[in-house]
């Protein structure tokens, strides 16, 4: 809880009650009031475009009273905590706060430090209702493995993330035994079908039509299934003035519905921080930031570092990789080290003739026996890459 977020909207149609309590949140760095509403047709609908963890709702409400407001809220945004505040602090208003999917119930006037622990409260005992559904769910579909979303990322092109985010892919679903699924988010120019020898029938654009109403089923007909690694694809339009089709809301909803099927879903992303990209990021377990050796990566690696702190994320969500590492680039690990201020998670050798003939086959690397080397270093990484996991009890 102490690094957590939690986003509010403040439902009253009292301006001064408003600022009151905006003016409880000022020194609270983990609140952050994100939008303000005057009557209950309006927090309805800001709850559902801005999706808060939590809402204050006032019970006397113009236009719609606060108790049918999050009776609505519980149909149309299920996952945002609705929190009574009201003058009124009979029994009969609790009972119907509390039928109608109120987690709690405020009576005015409260304190700061009242309302602050109420709303802490209430999102912590939400995560646990939420992660014990989740490992429910997790049982009864043969899932052993927590779902992890885990994002490759470089800020420069070149380093050979997509190589990794392949065979990283291919080796959790063929030597670990992991359902794994790979979604290409380089929208315009991603080749996660070229590196599989694919030609795919659908693509990412054909799963919009579905936006919010996406099912796991559904969009298992879109996947691509890779034979011989048993890996699923999700993969990039097929034109790249399609890409601006998808959106941050889309790739966010891809990603939640591929946990309810997959162990590990793996996002390979284009070298540039958009929105859809920072969708991804953000839902990502870990983010695996990829460099090489040469000034230029490194100096993007720090930049990257510096946004993603900036984010919020913490340590150990951001892992360095170094790929191609070779003597001849004149770097040592210390070196690097100190200069990006961050410990390396793996270090993968240059084996680049190798891979580029593996890729112009359309074979994962780590699929052909009879390359030495650079097979066994994918194989480890994606040892390391399950040793670092939590898995469920």
């Amino acid at each position: 809880m102490a690094n957590l977020k939690i986003d509010v909207l403040i439902a009253d149609d009292i301006v001064e009650t408003r600022e009151n309590i905006k003016r409880f949140f000022e020194y609270e760095r983990n609140i952050n009031v994100v939008g303000e509403a005057s009557n209950g047709e309006q927090a309805i609908t800001l709850a559902e475009k801005l999706k808060p963890d939590v809402v204050l709702m006032d019970i006397n409400m113009p236009l719609v009273d606060g108790i049918t407001a999050i009776e609505s809220l519980s149909l149309k945004a299920p996952n945002v905590a609705p929190i009574i505040i009201s003058v009124q602090g009979e029994p009969e208003y609790l009972k119907k706060a509390m039928r109608a999917g109120a987690k709690d119930y405020l009576v005015k006037p409260f304190s700061g430090d009242e309302l602050i622990s109420t709303i802490k409260d209430v999102v912590k005992k939400e995560e646990e209702t939420r992660e014990q559904q989740m490992n429910q769910a997790l049982l009864k579909s043969g899932i052993k493995h927590k779902p992890r979303i885990l994002s490759i990322f470089s800020a420069k092109g070149g380093t050979g993330k997509t190589t990794l985010a392949t065979n990283l892919a291919a080796s959790l679903s063929k030597f670990h035994d992991k359902k794994t699924v790979i979604v290409d988010l380089d929208l315009q120019f991603g080749n996660i079908p070229v590196m599989f020898n694919i030609n795919p029938t659908y693509t990412i654009t054909d799963v919009l039509s579905y936006s919010g109403e996406l099912d796991k089923n559904t969009l298992e007909s879109f996947l691509v299934h890779h034979e011989e690694s048993g890996v699923k694809i999700l993969c990039p339009p097929k034109n790249p003035e399609e890409a601006e089709y998808v959106t941050e809301s889309h790739v966010e909803e891809i990603l939640r519905v591929l946990t309810e099927t997959y162990e590990y879903i793996l996002v390979d992303t284009p070298p540039a921080f958009s929105g859809h990209v920072l969708a991804a990021l953000d839902q990502s377990y870990k983010v695996f930031l990829v460099t090489t050796l040469d000034l230029p990566s490194i100096k993007n690696a720090k930049n990257s570092l510096k946004i993603m702190n900036d984010l919020g994320y913490p340590d150990d969500k951001v892992n360095l990789v170094v790929n191609k590492e070779a003597k001849y680039y004149k770097v040592g690990k210390d070196d690097l080290q100190d200069a990006l201020d961050r410990k390396v998670f793996y270090r993968v050798p240059n084996k680049e003739k190798s891979v580029v003939e593996a890729v112009n086959r359309g074979v994962p690397v780590i699929l052909e026996p009879s390359v030495n080397g650079i097979v066994s270093e994918f194989r480890k990484f994606s040892d390391r890459v399950i040793e670092s996991e939590q898995r469920i009890k």
